[in-house]
């Protein structure tokens, strides 16, 4: 409490010494971002459990995962028939194809293999399935938050990277997206990691190389 009566009065203080209000950002950083955090959390986190999956493409979303899950599960009782598929006569071919129709039943339509993922590992996890759905949309679009203050400190400072982080955290847009079983907040966060990377690259990974570069993750949220 102390912290955020401090951080208040500062705020409120800023319009008359902007100097100071910058010093306290840079000084106080990790507070801000922590109250920014439960500032986003605040906002996105009511009646998460009761507010289903009211968008098509959620309900697509969470077939697309059913899909995979049986795909994986056609694979592992099926692993060692596979290797030997080449092997088979026509007929059996074809019986091994209806057999693996039979199993996995429709073809998902969406590509993000990562947020399929992701929907598999909270959806064993979650027994509610439209509540495992939204989680990791609501992760991903809180830690966007941080993220952006780094970047928008890294090149124009303190207070425009506590606006612009403000202004995500209290965006109606971000919430609704963040609130939703889709992908749209993984992908802006994989780029805007890309961006924060692509400014600390040269520093902080000695001219990139490897998984987490500003390459890999553009084409991650591809």
């Amino acid at each position: 409490m102390e912290i955020l009566s401090r951080f208040l009065h500062v705020k409120s203080m800023m319009i008359f010494n902007g100097s100071d209000f910058t010093r306290f950002l840079t000084s106080n950083r990790s507070e801000v971002l922590f109250i920014l955090l439960l500032m986003a959390l605040a906002l996105r986190l009511p009646r998460l459990r009761k507010k289903g999956l009211f968008l098509y493409d959620e309900a697509a979303y969470y077939r697309d995962t059913l899909c995979v899950n049986q795909l994986f599960r056609f694979i592992a009782s099926n692993f060692l028939e596979l290797f030997s598929y080449k092997k088979k006569n026509e007929e059996e071919k074809i019986a091994f194809i209806m057999k693996f129709k039979d199993a996995v039943f429709y073809h998902y339509t969406y590509f993000k293999r990562w947020h399929l993922y992701l929907h598999m590992i909270f959806t064993r996890i979650v027994k509610q399935k439209d509540l495992a759905l939204t989680i990791p949309p609501l992760i991903l679009g809180v830690a966007a938050i941080p993220v952006v203050y780094l970047t928008t400190e890294a090149v124009f400072g303190a207070k425009c990277a506590f606006i612009s982080a403000s202004i995500i955290a209290l965006s109606g847009l971000h919430i609704l997206h963040s609130r939703s079983a889709e992908p749209e907040t993984g992908s802006a966060l994989c780029y805007l990691l890309a961006m924060l990377f692509s400014i600390y690259e040269k520093k902080y990974l000695a001219g990139g190389g490897g998984l987490f570069t500003a390459e890999s993750l553009g084409t991650l949220a591809a």
